[in-house]
């Protein structure tokens, strides 16, 4: 009989440590989880809502599949939103992160002040060296000026001339002269 009790009571002592093992590896992996997702909410923060998973540091010893794995949950929860790159790599969006409009706004400022700094014409280069865009960034931002009407074509590919009107009011919204529409380009977004 002592010898049925006391395997009785190792059973279930056995039980209670698996039990207390099986809680404490589902607490180490949801403090794992919450120890992710700070890393990406904090890499969001710092690069303007935009990020990779290459960008997410500091999560400890956490491989980037795990890191994909916690992007990809908090994307089908509604958190952030996804795009691909020009050279293949997923980019994870937050919007309550996100800078582009911000920064879309701030860099046209930038290239109306060139141009009214030039008397009109904005050559390629300068937009490149004056502001955080990359010479093909730069052709972008100003072609898409062009077909808005702030600017036009010269001879020269490389320079566009900007109309004295847009220039002068230092590119707001065309609701100053009534029409209630916006005439700012849509400046090509950072990848970081």
């Amino acid at each position: 009989m002592t010898f049925v009790l006391i395997a009785l009571l190792l059973i279930l002592c056995g039980w209670l440590a698996s039990v207390v093992v099986s809680q404490r590896q589902r607490l180490n992996a949801a403090e794992q989880q919450a120890q992710i997702e700070r890393a990406i909410v904090r890499a969001a923060v710092q690069r303007g809502g935009r990020i990779t998973a290459l960008d997410v540091r500091n999560a400890g010893d956490v491989g980037i599949a795990d890191i994909e794995q916690a992007l990809r949950r908090l994307m089908s929860q509604g958190y952030c939103e996804s795009d691909i790159t020009a050279d293949g790599q997923t980019i994870y969006i937050f919007p309550s992160y996100d800078d582009a409009p911000e920064r879309a706004r701030r860099l046209e400022k930038q290239v109306l002040q060139l141009a009214k700094s030039t008397g009109g014409l904005v050559r390629l280069s300068m937009v490149a060296t004056e502001t955080e865009l990359t010479y093909a960034d730069a052709r972008r931002m100003l072609h898409t000026m062009y077909e808005a009407g702030i600017c036009e074509s010269t001879d020269d590919p490389d320079a566009f001339r900007f109309f004295r009107a847009r220039v002068a009011d230092g590119g707001g919204t065309d609701s100053e002269s009534g029409s209630g529409t916006r005439a700012a380009p849509l400046v090509p977004e950072r990848n970081r």
